[in-house]
């Protein structure tokens, strides 16, 4: 049994007559008597008693279309659900971020989504890249946002694009030790320093600086440095609020913010236009040119 049997027989017996049911439907009139005649001859049965006065629906007509609007009525609500899910409107999305592009780009994201896309279920996890990149590989997040020194690191199994450079800073307190002199990498050694998680290929890079502090929850991070001689190697955009650039000068100034997922796998519409948005959220002040 054809679907479009169903809406026929039901716009049928709302307009009562088949001119005004074929016009309702869009299809001629003879187009709608023959489907309506092709469906009682499936099912064996008279759905309507037609008259001069218009057409009525018999005992059988009555109890197929008790079942049939429901049917109907979920039909008209997956074709609607799926028009909204083929723009990015509706749909579930399940997204992860490193603590970095938490800080910046996840408020941005969430927000363009409850105002502009309210019907989506999003779920957003935040944490380490290797917590991340366990989820992402299990289907567990569609995809997820890591701040990268070197794109390399990530498996042949996963489509990577990036979104922008932002700049890195060493961050202290405003009335820190070392600021007012010249300062030097090796004039670190006798503080602690603060470092968000990274895969062990990275973290390797700040080896020389002795990290101290891993975390990922950069509120945390901040008060720690507000409240101590902690140095903490952050964006510079993370600056303000009590806290300074340290001027000293880095290996790699800038990092890399890149939206992994698993390769062959195609995004949903949602999910896409988030990614795209990620270089719109960095703002011209933070955006470098994507590697």
């Amino acid at each position: 049994m054809e679907i479009r049997f169903l809406a026929h027989v039901a716009a049928l017996a709302d307009h009562e007559t088949f001119a005004r049911a074929a016009k309702a439907v869009g299809i001629s009139q003879s187009a709608l008597s023959r489907s309506i005649q092709a469906l009682e001859a499936q099912l064996g049965v008279r759905l309507f008693d037609r008259s001069r006065a218009g057409c009525d629906l018999t005992v059988a007509g009555q109890a197929l279309l008790r079942e049939a609007r429901p049917v109907l009525s979920q039909m008209k609500a997956l074709t609607r659900n799926m028009a909204l899910l083929a723009k990015g409107e509706a749909g579930e999305l399940m997204l992860g971020c490193g603590p970095l592009p938490a800080r910046i780009l996840l408020d941005g994201m969430l927000t363009h989504i409850a105002c502009h896309s309210p019907e989506v279920r999003v779920e957003a996890q935040v944490g380490s890249a290797s917590q991340l990149l366990s989820a992402l590989l299990e289907d567990r997040l569609e995809f997820i946002i890591l701040a990268a020194q070197r794109i390399d690191l990530y498996a042949n199994d996963l489509t990577v694009k990036p979104i922008g450079r932002v700049r890195l800073a060493a961050l202290v307190r405003d009335d820190h030790p070392l600021l007012g002199k010249p300062v030097g990498l090796d004039d670190l050694q006798d503080y602690p320093v603060a470092i968000g998680t990274l895969l062990s290929d990275e973290r390797a890079n700040l080896a020389r600086f002795s990290p101290t502090i891993q975390c990922d929850d950069y509120d945390v991070l901040r008060r720690v440095t507000l409240a101590s001689d902690t140095i903490w190697f952050a964006s510079d955009c993370l600056a303000g609020e009590g806290l300074v650039r340290l001027p000293l000068a880095l290996d790699a100034d800038t990092v890399q913010l890149v939206a992994l997922s698993k390769a062959g796998r195609t995004l949903s519409p949602i999910a896409r236009r988030m990614i795209a948005l990620g270089p719109e959220l960095l703002g011209p002040e933070l955006l470098g040119n994507p590697a």
